[in-house]
């Protein structure tokens, strides 16, 4: 119980109360020395709710915070679901909670974790654990998800996150983890020199301790992964300039298929024409072979010119109509089918005569 009761004290004593940086690493550094003998007095001292509940809460933050460094999630979880409940009006519980859920969460349940985190945000933000750890799982969510980064929505959160990391390198510009998880962020945003830097310095700030080493290759990690997205980034690159030649050049196939069934239609139409104007010359001259009357042949004259007239406008009418250009070409239109009403009031003259 000497452990406990020197812990007890000084938390009592401690001038940082719950939503405060400071009140979070003071329990970290106690839970470093905690054995079993220790946990079983701490939980003990839980299961009395006669205690101070102040006092119980940093006791449960206490061994929570012991399982959740040494990777015991079974336990976590544990004292986490047996004595959280207890404690869920208190200013830190969502953190806590929400450090247990990280720890043990798949990469699908990042973003929603991430969206859970933000209806809380403004309740935090002023206290820099609970930012780093936002910063951290966002930046954990897009180094899984680097595509994600191109829609609007997802940019914005990491700006915004690239923000909230700078808040907490301002509060402790002695702490590691803080510049490591702000050069990530940077990186998910191209800003590669950036993220090194960071990075960087993040590694040499790492306090010379047992966990010295282990934590500098953990950064050393990240510091690698730059190139994977810098390299992921490239790659994005030309496949979008490869689409957009792609596109343009779809564009020109079109435009040119356009062309070539106008140039087909055009075609058609002179040849059409062409053949009107020749069927009507034979058809012509074979019917005035056998005419001697002077006013009967200037009449079938003019009867075949209303004719021809009409099967001229006729024929441009039909092949505008092919091509799909009523529209487009719609005085031409109009005046064929003028020549068709002409060509008809020619001929019905004729005939009444």
């Amino acid at each position: 119980m000497d452990y406990l009761n020197q812990f007890l004290e000084k938390i009592e004593a401690f001038e940082e109360k719950t939503m405060t940086r400071l009140f979070e690493r003071e329990i970290a550094e106690w839970s470093l020395n905690l054995s079993p003998e220790i946990i079983n007095d701490c939980i003990k001292y839980l299961q009395n709710k006669d205690n101070d509940r102040y006092l119980r809460f940093c006791t449960f933050f206490l061994i929570f915070t012991y399982y959740r460094r040494k990777n015991l999630f079974k336990k976590m979880n544990e004292v986490l679901d047996d004595f959280g409940v207890s404690f869920k009006d208190m200013d830190l519980y969502f953190h806590i909670y929400l450090m247990g859920k990280i720890k043990v969460a798949t990469a699908n349940q990042y973003e929603s974790l991430i969206v859970e985190s933000e209806k809380h945000l403004e309740t935090y933000l002023d206290h820099v654990g609970f930012i780093n750890q936002y910063v951290e799982l966002v930046a954990r969510f897009y180094e899984l998800n680097l595509n994600l980064r191109y829609d609007k929505v997802h940019l914005d959160r990491l700006n915004e996150t690239l923000k909230f990391a700078d808040k907490c390198c301002r509060y402790d510009d002695d702490y590691s983890k803080f510049f490591v998880n702000y050069g990530r962020v940077a990186a998910l945003l191209k800003k590669y020199d950036l993220a090194e830097e960071y990075i960087l310095k993040g590694i040499s700030l790492v306090p010379d301790d047992s966990m010295h080493d282990s934590r500098v290759a953990s950064f050393n990690l990240y510091y690698e992964k730059i190139s994977s997205i810098v390299a992921f980034d490239k790659a994005e690159e030309t496949i979008r300039k490869c689409e957009e030649k792609q596109l343009d050049f779809e564009k020109k196939q079109e435009k040119f298929d356009k062309e070539v069934a106008t140039l087909k239609i055009d075609n058609f139409k002179t040849i059409s024409l062409i053949s009107t104007v020749l069927a009507f010359l034979l058809g012509g001259v074979e019917a005035f072979a056998n005419i001697t009357d002077r006013f009967v042949i200037g009449k079938v004259m003019l009867m075949y010119s209303g004719l021809f007239i009409s099967l001229i406008g006729f024929i441009c009418l039909l092949t505008s109509a092919i091509g799909y250009k009523f529209k487009e070409k719609l005085f031409a239109n109009i005046l064929s089918i003028l020549l068709i009403f002409v060509g008809i009031a020619i001929f019905a003259f004729n005939i009444l005569i």
